[in-house]
This record gives structure tokens, sequence and C-alpha cells, in this order.
């Protein structure tokens, strides 16, 4: 009985690996089209593309102000303004740019979330500039991003897809003469 049970263990196995796992995996168009049904279960809050300037100091965080004003009349660029800033520490001015959500990061929770606005965040060590380049609506990740997840949701529904068919196909009957012996 246990070599009987170990090799209808391995048998559910192989055909759950052929039928779901794998099929899941190698099945790229229909995965795309699980995807493309059920986006809208995978948002994104809304998000912000921001540009942060950490500055050691308010005097070339002052510094750093002046210079993104002056950044779309000039055409200065990040680079430009570390330059002019890092002359004699290269620790004065970090820039970090990204798309960045609420939780994802408090600097720019703690920033107005309006276009084209720069908030001033100090912190214990620092103080940062978050300019918003642009603020994100909601909007469906891309596939890219989650693929493990989509993955895992398509398994579910190829392994419930496939037990409804056997239900069909193979009708449960229970025997009720048989099943009241047993009690």
């Amino acid at each position: 009985m246990l070599l009987q049970e170990y090799r209808d263990g391995i048998l559910l196995f192989n055909i759950t690996d052929e039928k779901v796992w794998g099929k899941a995996i190698k099945d790229s168009v229909g995965l795309e089209a699980f995807y493309q049904a059920n986006k809208n279960k995978y948002m994104w809050d809304e998000r912000v593309d921001v540009t942060i300037y950490k500055c050691t100091n308010d005097k070339v965080a002052k510094k750093v102000q002046k210079l993104i004003k002056a950044k779309a009349k000039k055409g200065y660029t990040d680079e430009d303004i570390t330059k002019k800033i890092n002359v004699k520490s290269q620790l004065d001015l970090t820039i970090e740019k990204g798309i960045f959500t609420k939780e994802q990061n408090e600097l720019v929770a703690m920033a107005k979330w309006e276009k084209g606005v720069t908030s001033k965040v100090t912190t214990e060590n620092e103080v940062v500039l978050v300019e918003v380049n642009e603020v994100l609506p909601p909007q469906p990740k891309a596939l890219d991003e989650i693929r493990g997840l989509v993955t895992s949701d398509y398994q579910n529904q190829l392994e419930k897809e496939w037990l409804e068919a056997l239900k069909k196909k193979y009708p449960v009957k229970i025997h009720e003469d048989v099943l009241s012996r047993i009690k």
C-alpha cells in the first residue's frame, strides 16, 4: 500500500507539472492573454517621477535650489549641478532619480506631489530637495514587473480549469449504502 501511495503521488506530481506548473511557465502566449484579461488586478498606486537632491547642509541646499530654478532656462543637467556644487567635497550633493510611491520612499512621501514643485525636506543628517518631474496616475503594472505573481495566478487558474474538466469527465458518485457502513 505504501508503494502504491508513493507511485500515485509521483503520478499526481508529474501530471500536475505537465498540466499546470510547466504549462504556465512555457505558455508565454497564454500568460500574456491571462495578464491582459486581468491586468486591472495588478495596479500601481499613484506615483511620482522625482529627482532627489541630498545636500549636506542648508547652505548647499540654497545653492542647489538656485541651480534647479535656472536648470530649465540655462539647460543645466544634473551632472552640471553636481559639478558646480561638489567643488570642495564630493559629499556635498548626491542626486537620485526614480519613480516612487509614498510607501517606497519616506522623503518622497513628505514632499508636495505637484509637477514642477521642489519641496525642501530636512532630516537629522541632511537637507533634501525633492523635485517632482511628473505625477503618475494609478496604472497597471507591466508584465515584466510582476511576472512571478501573474504566473502564480495563471497556474491557479489552470489548476481550477483542469479540476473542473476532471469533474465533468469523471462525476463523483457516492454509494450511500457503503458510506453508511463506514460510519
